[in-house]
C-alpha cells in the first residue's frame, strides 16, 4: 500500500483516489451506524422478549391458579348437587306419603260425613220427641197439680 501511496500520481487521479477513500470511510461510517442501530434494536428485541416470556410466565401461573380455585369450586358444586339431588328425592317421597295420607283422610272424612248425617236426622228426631215429650210432662203436671188443687177444694 505504502508504494501505492509513495508514487507519484497524477493530482486528479489523487483527488479521485481521495474521494473514493471519502466515500468508503463514509460508507464504513454508516455502516457502523446502522450496526450500532441493529444491535440496539437487538438489545431492545431481546429485553421485550425476556420481559414478555416473564409476563406469560406470570399469566399461565395465575391462569393455572385460578383454573385450580375454579375446579376446587366446581368440585364443591358437584358435590352440593348431588347431596340436593338425594334430598329432594327424599323429599319426593315425603311428598307422595303426604298425597297418600291426605287421600286416605278424606276418604275417611267422606266416610264420616256419610255416617253423620243418619246420626244427625236421628239426634234432630231424638231432641224433637224430647221436647214433645218435655211439653207432655209440663201439661201433665200441670193437670196434675190442677187436679190436686180441685181436690182439695
Amino acid at each position: 500500500m505504502r508504494k501505492v501511496l509513495n508514487k507519484k500520481i497524477s493530482s486528479a487521479k489523487q483527488w479521485e483516489l481521495k474521494k473514493k477513500l471519502a466515500d468508503a470511510d463514509l460508507a464504513v461510517q454508516r455502516l457502523k451506524d446502522i450496526l450500532n442501530s441493529l444491535v440496539r434494536a437487538k438489545s431492545r428485541l431481546t429485553m421485550g422478549a425476556a420481559e414478555v416470556e416473564k409476563n406469560a410466565k406470570i399469566g399461565w401461573k395465575k391462569s393455572l391458579q385460578k383454573l385450580y380455585y375454579l375446579d376446587e369450586e366446581r368440585q364443591i358444586l358437584k358435590k352440593d348437587l348431588k347431596e340436593l339431588e338425594e334430598e329432594n328425592v327424599g323429599l319426593n317421597d315425603h311428598l307422595k306419603d303426604a298425597k297418600r295420607t291426605i287421600q286416605h283422610s278424606e276418604h275417611k272424612v267422606t266416610c264420616l260425613e256419610e255416617e253423620i248425617i243418619p246420626l244427625k236426622d236421628a239426634l234432630a228426631a231424638a231432641e224433637k220427641a224430647h221436647t214433645e215429650a218435655s211439653i207432655a210432662l209440663a201439661v201433665a203436671e200441670s193437670r196434675s197439680d190442677e187436679a190436686t188443687k180441685q181436690a182439695e177444694e
